[in-house]
């Protein structure tokens, strides 16, 4: 299992190295654009075009890792967007650096899944959630300080030099992926049961526990889509500036590492127990926001925010890859997670529409409403299955049963 360690350890880092690029690279292009333009909604059609083309392409191309090699279909996809992003650096137009932008997403689309499900075959179940701990922290990580690099980057050297940096992150991330040895594939012999892109949807919407957890985590990112847009009005109504915003999103990002460093001590029998208690956890915070008539508390509670996420999608992470067999795995991450993504963006639209109306820490107490329940209907499954209190979910089940296989 050493080996199996190593093989993570290296995973982890291949993810921090390349999204610190990603997301220096990313800044770097929403600066680009807007200065070349002066216009937002070049922004918002470059944030759809990058962030958005990616999750939509994911629940299509996420079947080439349940059919193929999944380490040389990670690497390809590496060394792909550093082409990419290397093409990027000569590409001053607003339109074809827009469409190459477009093009990396479609060609990153199918790593997440590949990565997710690879990591149960390279770890024993005992160590599933201390992998999938590494890796969160990994990308929680370089998506925390990614931003950070890309605008200091774009400021004194200039965007084109923020994209060559990115192509050197993507081959140094697919040179780590190809020193890993390890098994990142599992038993296949059942492919006919799991034809389509829509298998995933299939298998999660068929397996009564994963069904709930699929409708409590896209209740979950619904509430903190709500609080992520009333977060500039809530810093504003304390007559506080980008500072103090600033400071949310770095204590929101703290916790979040915090959290992903503690799920290394979770287990089979322990992952459903801390879904609920993130969800849980997420709720009480978010509505002790909303009531906080002091700002000092509320930058503590976006650390513990960020914290319970972090567990509980870790948790949830570590459930499904127990509960779904490796032939359809990663169709059923990307399912999950664009199902989840298409949650955050109607919570940044109702956000949008419910603030003039409640306020900003009114917004707060909305989510905590949504998630808390979430919370309530996720532990009345939990408890229906036997997973919080009878055996640890460490098979794949059967779609549309209510325990794992022991």
């Amino acid at each position: 299992m050493a080996s199996g360690r190593d093989a993570v350890r290296r995973l982890a880092g291949a993810r921090l190295v390349s999204l610190l690029g990603t997301g220096a690279a990313n800044v770097a292009l929403l600066i680009t654009m807007y200065e070349a333009t002066g216009s937002a909604a070049w922004v918002s059609v470059t944030l759809v075009a990058t962030h958005g083309v990616q999750v939509f392409f994911a629940l299509f191309t996420a079947g080439l890792g349940d059919r193929l090699d999944r380490r040389r279909l990670m690497i390809a996809c590496e060394v792909a967007g550093s082409a990419c992003f290397l093409a990027m650096v000569f590409m001053p137009a607003p339109g074809p650096l827009l469409a190459v932008a477009l093009l990396s997403a479609v060609v990153a689309s199918p790593f997440h899944s590949a990565s997710a499900a690879a990591i149960p075959n390279l770890v024993g179940p005992e160590h599933l959630s201390w992998a999938n701990s590494m890796v969160s922290a990994g990308r929680n990580l370089g998506m925390t300080l990614g931003p950070v690099l890309g605008g200091l980057l774009a400021a004194t050297l200039g965007a084109g030099s923020v994209f060559a940096v990115n192509a050197v992150s993507f081959l140094v991330s697919a040179l780590v992926i190809s020193s890993v040895h390890g098994r990142f594939s599992g038993e296949r012999t059942s492919a006919h049961d799991h034809r389509g892109v829509q298998a995933g949807l299939v298998f999660l919407w068929r397996d009564d526990l994963l069904r709930v957890l699929l409708l409590a985590e896209a209740a979950l990112v619904l509430g903190l889509g709500l609080i992520q847009v009333a977060r500039v009005p809530l810093v504003e109504s304390f007559g506080l500036g980008s500072v103090a915003l600033g400071l949310l999103d770095a204590l929101w990002g703290a916790g979040l590492l915090i959290g992903s460093i503690a799920g290394r001590r979770l287990n089979a029998g322990r992952e459903p127990t801390t879904f609920v208690m993130g969800l849980a956890g997420v709720a009480v915070a978010t509505a002790a926001v909303g009531l906080s008539p002091w700002f000092a508390p509320i930058v503590a509670l976006n650390l513990f925010i960020g914290l319970a996420d972090a567990l509980d999608l870790i948790a949830g992470q570590g459930i499904r890859q127990r509960r779904t067999p490796d032939v359809v795995l990663g169709r059923v991450i990307a399912a999950n997670s664009s199902m989840c993504v298409l949650a955050q963006m109607a919570g940044y639209g109702l956000s949008g529409l419910l603030v003039p109306a409640v306020g900003a820490q009114g917004i707060y107490l909305v989510s905590a409403a949504v998630v808390a329940t979430s919370a309530g209907g996720c532990l009345r499954a939990v408890r229906r299955a036997g997973a919080a209190s009878g055996p640890p979910l460490t098979g794949a089940a059967e779609p549309g049963s209510d325990l794992a296989v022991p």
